[in-house]
């Protein structure tokens, strides 16, 4: 599989980026790529998206020595989902400590439910029928965390439907560029 940074493949899975029993340091180079791109653009003073898709959860699942076999969960996948957590309170610390964070909203979800299958290694989506690769419940509905110190009220929970696509829309309309359909 193709790895990407901008429009250049800079390498491939298993080939150049080696993911061995689990183990690898993929997670922190998204870290650190988020974070610089993010000092880079602040220094610019330039408005900015990141898009941070680490995959890491998926299978097969990786982690790299400072969380591999560090879960409580006892396998990859909780390994994973705890260097990811990590990697977004890097990120959310990035903001703060460049005093742009209450200029910044941050929307975190994931692209499924966990993959029931997998059993340890796929993750669990409580009370929700089935998971990943399903069209059930726990196939598709995920949280979604809205971040925007400031803007956005601390604590509130609602359970109103919303999808991903609606996203695009919001960050449109903030950055000025929203177009209604015709």
């Amino acid at each position: 599989m193709p790895v990407y940074k901008n429009d250049k493949m800079i390498g491939r899975y298993y080939t150049n980026f080696t993911i061995s029993h689990g183990l690898s340091n993929l997670t922190q180079m998204y870290i650190s790529e988020a974070t610089n791109f993010i000092e880079d653009q602040t220094k610019a003073g330039t408005p900015f998206l990141l898009y941070w898709t680490p995959d890491a959860n998926h299978q097969p699942p990786y982690a790299s020595e400072m969380f591999y076999g560090k879960s409580r969960r006892g396998s990859r996948y909780g390994d994973s989902v705890m260097e990811v957590d990590y990697g977004v309170g890097v990120i959310l610390k990035t903001l703060k400590n460049l005093g742009i964070d209450k200029d910044t909203l941050v929307f975190f979800s994931s692209d499924n439910g966990a993959e029931g299958i997998a059993k340890q290694n796929g993750g669990n989506n409580g009370p929700l029928l089935c998971g990943k690769q399903t069209t059930y419940e726990g196939g598709f509905r995920e949280p979604g965390i809205v971040w925007w110190p400031g803007t956005v009220k601390q604590g509130v929970v609602t359970q109103q439907l919303g999808s991903t696509m609606d996203i695009i829309v919001t960050a449109a309309t903030l950055a000025g560029i929203y177009k209604k359909p015709c």
